[in-house]
């Protein structure tokens, strides 16, 4: 491995577009169903330029364009309370038949769980919610020539996240 340059880097990078649908449906007064489902143009983002100290390099993304499904439930069990759960199915845009990904992504599909509690009084908001990331195993390559090494094989065994969130909002 060579020496590693200091200063600054940067790249122009314009995101793809995405398209999302939802459906929300108040199931009785107090039980709420939604579904989502999100179309990402990934494929428009052939490759990243960027500008480093040692140099100009690029990495070829290969990714194609993604599905992201998701269903959501909340049900009003008390007054002022709330309690929720999700569920979401995030594609991997790195499949492709040459097994070439990027590390800017976790390899493999994606599984998020997500529940929380809330509570609400005279447009205050507080919420708490627990997550966990699945991601799916899947060996990948990369391909690029940083710091004088032309392959990196990586992957994700097992893959898992665990999120806290905790907010307050107020509606005025």
């Amino acid at each position: 491995i060579g020496k590693i340059a200091s200063g600054r880097g940067g790249a122009d990078v314009t995101l793809p577009q995405s398209i999302s649908a939802g459906l929300n449906w108040d199931v009785t007064d107090t039980v709420h169903l939604g579904y989502a489902m999100t179309w990402t143009g990934w494929s428009c983002l052939e490759k990243i330029d960027f500008d480093l100290p040692s140099g100009r390099h690029t990495t070829q993304l290969d990714w194609q364009d993604v599905f992201r499904f998701s269903i959501a439930g909340a049900w009003d069990f008390a007054d002022n309370w709330q309690l929720m759960g999700s569920y979401v199915y995030d594609i991997d845009p790195c499949k492709t038949d040459k097994n070439v990904g990027s590390t800017m992504l976790p390899s493999g599909d994606r599984h998020l769980l997500t529940g929380g509690l809330a509570w609400h009084w005279n447009g205050l908001e507080i919420s708490a919610c627990y997550g966990i990331i699945m991601m799916s195993s899947r060996e990948q390559q990369y391909q690029g020539d940083y710091y004088g090494a032309p392959v990196y094989r990586f992957g994700t065994r097992h893959g898992v996240s665990h999120q806290i969130g905790l907010s307050l909002s107020y509606a005025f």
